[in-house]
């Protein structure tokens, strides 16, 4: 509900862009991070909950320590690596393309995204790994179970211990509970990607495209200027009227649920436009994002609707 629990604690637990490109960390650097972080979670199997709820901590943590005073402080074996210098992002974009130089990843960063991972794995999951399997994908020789017992401990001081904050892909679980069955008992059918009509069923598809944009997103730094719920919302918006042209005025239980009108998602349309074509340039020009690999059916769906109609 509007506002039950979760709307709640979103308020209180809001975030918003923070990155300055600095010396130690940039917009870049963090994207890359996340990329990584994505890959470390598809190698551990985990459930898409798990990276986003990591996510919000990560980001959290970093807000609160600061991102070039947490990286100054080292040791040995967690000595900072210089962030590339990169210019203004251009007005249609919201990721930086990686296609010229790497930006490597010091350890203090994977340390942190893995720690992140950790403690958010044992929120979500079922059966989690165990912690010696997250202190190996670290990918730092020495970062030791012990370690990563030590840098939970740490990461949940910073959290004040508080564990549950609401996602993107939370909400667009609730979201989609109450819009799929709709769509389907309203009889909505419209062109595909291809002119062709839905199949018998294309929950799953749909909600695919849903969980391909909510995660390619939070790649992008500017994605912390939207709640996670409004980002749910629109991202149901935004698959369903771009992609199978069902206009968000025909979502009443959505527009219900969320208590989002069109106004309230324009924006986050827009974002989803220029990061759609942010995804496609990322594999067209340069070394491309680990969600793309994750999502093939969503990308081949997207990319032919706006690129090869």
């Amino acid at each position: 509900s509007l506002q039950g629990g979760r709307r709640s604690t979103e308020r209180n637990n809001a975030l918003e862009p923070y990155v300055l490109n600095g010396s130690l960390f940039s917009i870049g650097m963090r994207q890359e991070l996340i990329d990584w972080m994505s890959q470390q979670h598809g190698t551990l199997d985990l459930v898409d909950e798990t990276l986003h709820l990591a996510l919000r901590y990560l980001d959290t943590f970093l807000v609160r320590r600061g991102t070039e005073a947490f990286l100054a402080r080292n040791g040995a074996g967690s000595e900072p690596v210089p962030a590339l210098p990169l210019g203004e992002l251009p007005e249609r974009s919201v990721m930086y393309l990686n296609d010229g130089q790497y930006q490597p990843l010091c350890n203090k960063l994977k340390r942190l995204g893995i720690t992140c991972i950790f403690v958010a794995a044992k929120v979500t999951e079922v059966s989690a790994p165990s912690a010696y399997e997250f202190a190996n994908a670290a990918e730092v020789s020495t970062f030791t179970r012990a370690q990563l017992l030590l840098a939970e401990r740490a990461l949940l001081r910073e959290l004040d211990y508080y564990l549950y904050h609401p996602t993107p892909s939370s909400f667009s679980s609730a979201y989609l509970s109450v819009t799929l069955p709709h769509l389907k008992k309203e009889g909505f059918v419209g062109s595909s990607t291809g002119g062709d009509s839905w199949e018998e069923d294309p929950c799953e598809e749909i909600t695919e495209i849903v969980d391909y944009l909510l995660e390619a997103s939070v790649v992008s730094h500017a994605s912390l200027a939207f709640p996670p719920s409004v980002a749910a919302a629109a991202a149901i918006g935004y698959t369903l009227s771009r992609v199978y042209e069902v206009p968000w005025e025909q979502l009443t239980p959505l527009h219900k649920l969320s208590g989002y009108t069109a106004e309230d998602v324009d924006t986050v349309f827009a974002f989803f436009d220029r990061l759609v074509s942010d995804a496609y340039d990322s594999e067209e020009h340069g070394r491309g994002l680990h969600v793309n690999d994750k999502y093939q059916n969503a990308t081949s769906i997207l990319w032919k609707k706006f690129f090869f109609s």
